[in-house]
């Protein structure tokens, strides 16, 4: 049997803005690997189409946490 709990969230004001700067925060390194791994994607297609074998790896998802 599988049993779920809801959880209501009653912040203060304050707690209400940490809540958001951190999703904000969040959503901003997202953004920011998706841009790097899209460069990546982009720079190794047109490697690919110059016919060069130069071919640069994806970070993992601990190298993206240190940059």
């Amino acid at each position: 049997m599988l049993l779920g709990f809801k959880t209501e969230l009653n912040p203060n004001n304050r707690q209400r803005t940490l809540f958001l700067k951190h999703a904000g925060v969040a959503r901003h390194a997202f953004n920011q690997g998706l841009q790097y791994t899209q460069l990546i994607l982009d720079v190794n297609n047109l490697a690919k189409q110059v016919g060069s074998d130069t071919h640069i790896k994806f970070p993992s998802a601990i190298d993206l946490h240190k940059w």
